[in-house]
């Protein structure tokens, strides 16, 4: 099997894996944050100030969590793209082996036993 379409299948494995955490993350989190405002209502020792503080950290855990879930897919698109090229249009990187001097006279020496 070719590397590229293994790498592609190791990426959507991970974005799968990625929004199925992210999804569940989600309901819990909705479910705690309407347990938590049922709670506060009911609360009568809880002042108007702080209610609207709860609120607003609420809006931040949301904006947060959307925020990540954005960046997430978008660094696992860019990991994408690097394997949407096919090899054989990725330039190749070689690198020049130097002989010493030392391994060419072993070399000659190994040939004319031969």
């Amino acid at each position: 099997m070719d590397t590229t379409a293994i790498a592609k299948e190791i990426i959507n494995y991970q974005k799968s894996l990625i929004e199925s955490a992210f999804e569940a993350a989600s309901l819990f989190q909705d479910q705690t944050e309407r347990i938590a405002s049922a709670w506060i209502e009911k609360n009568n020792d809880i002042t108007a100030e702080s209610r609207k503080s709860i609120q607003q950290w609420t809006k931040l855990l949301n904006k947060g969590s959307q925020n990540y879930k954005k960046i997430m897919d978008d660094q696992l698109n860019k990991f994408e793209n690097l394997f949407a090229k096919p090899a054989s249009s990725r330039p190749l990187k070689t690198t020049k082996m130097e002989v010493k001097p030392d391994e060419e006279e072993g070399k000659k020496q190994t040939a004319a036993k031969k």
